[in-house]
């Protein structure tokens, strides 16, 4: 994740900053306004996706509100300062043009990846990468589900991070600073 920020440039930044720690689809990231956006209370509305240019309800055909975390803010913050002012879009094309599809953005990131002589990735990769970030970072699997849009943990573990083995010496020391009786 640091080296794909840390490689990329302009507005690519702040788009991968954002969403490996935001998670959205492809489809939900290139849909996002700044009236999505509330930096007062710290949360994201996510509503409405694009594919092939036609703009409608989300996957999961719901409203979810998503809090914002820190990392998340910062490159909204640096993004606001190229697009904010002047476009209904987060994320813009280099025409400042709202994106018709992710792919646009999947293609700049597999490019990123082969420069950074890493395996090709996509914009669902950044979605998974922010999924397992979270999970081993021990955030409570409701409030994943939610920040993601996914109703069940099935799909985490099945299309997402599989089940990530528990760090057994933490467990241990853990156990072994408890005192009972």
């Amino acid at each position: 994740m640091k080296l794909l920020i840390d490689k990329s440039a302009g507005q690519f930044t702040n788009l991968l900053m954002f969403n490996f720690f935001a998670g959205l689809r492809g489809s939900e990231l290139i849909a996002l306004r700044w009236n999505d956006i509330d930096f007062n209370y710290g949360t994201i509305r996510i509503d409405t996706r694009i594919r092939d240019g036609v703009e409608d309800v989300t996957k999961s055909k719901r409203v979810r509100i998503i809090d914002m975390l820190p990392q998340a803010r910062k490159a909204l913050k640096v993004q606001r300062l190229i697009t904010g002012l002047k476009d209904d879009y987060v994320f813009v094309t280099q025409y400042r043009k709202g994106y018709k599809t992710p792919k646009v953005i999947t293609e700049l990131l597999k490019e990123l990846c082969i420069v950074c002589d890493l395996k090709i990735g996509t914009m669902h990769t950044v979605r998974k990468s922010c999924n397992t970030l979270l999970k081993q970072y021990g955030m409570p699997q409701d409030w994943i589900l939610d920040q993601l849009g996914h109703i069940e943990d099935g799909v985490n573990r099945e299309y997402y991070t599989g089940k990530i083995k528990p760090d057994m010496s933490k467990i241990g020391r853990v156990l072994a600073e408890l005192k009972i009786g």
